[in-house]
């Protein structure tokens, strides 16, 4: 049975959250599909969540003033910092280049002065990030071997202090 037909026995059964869960899930795996962030849109506006409908709306197809509205409240919640808004979507949403989107998301991301943003975050895109695991690496070895150093101090300290302590006793 495929993901969305599981979503929509869920949706009938109540379980907009599970719904919802399995289909943001989905979305990770199989990566932007226009038509899956509407559905998970609608979820959400059932669920009466207007922040998370125009979270999924903002890069989808869905149209109408409902999602408009939906999609200036998910606004009005992150603040107008446009790599702030950004940086709120799905990581599925963000797409390397404006032309991999649909038309109508395209216009509505640059409408919104938001193009720009969305493409500097693209999974694909290289970012810094990595180059500050990398130093986190570095700390992580820095601090273990400062850690064994102390360790080792430790036992060879103990070790002399025994040393000493059965010399001294062993001397009239």
């Amino acid at each position: 049975m495929a993901v969305v037909d599981r979503a929509d026995q869920d949706i009938a059964a109540g379980n907009h959250w599970l719904a919802r869960q399995r289909l943001e899930s989905h979305l990770l795996s199989v990566g932007y599909d226009p038509e899956l962030l509407v559905k998970l849109g609608e979820i959400a506006s059932e669920m009466h969540d207007a922040f998370n409908a125009g979270r999924f709306w903002l890069t989808s197809t869905a149209e109408g003033g409902h999602v408009e509205e939906a999609v200036a409240v998910f606004i009005g919640h992150v603040g107008s910092d446009a790599k702030q808004i950004a940086a709120s979507l799905p990581r599925a949403a963000r797409l390397p280049a404006l032309t991999s989107y649909p038309p109508i998301v395209q216009a509505r991301l640059r409408r919104l002065g938001l193009h720009e943003s969305v493409l500097a975050l693209s999974p694909s895109t290289p970012r810094a990030k990595g180059r500050s695991r990398w130093w986190v690496t570095l700390i992580g070895i820095g601090i273990a071997t400062v850690f064994l150093f102390c360790c080792f101090s430790c036992v060879v300290g103990v070790r002399q202090m025994i040393q000493w302590l059965t010399n001294d006793s062993a001397q009239p």
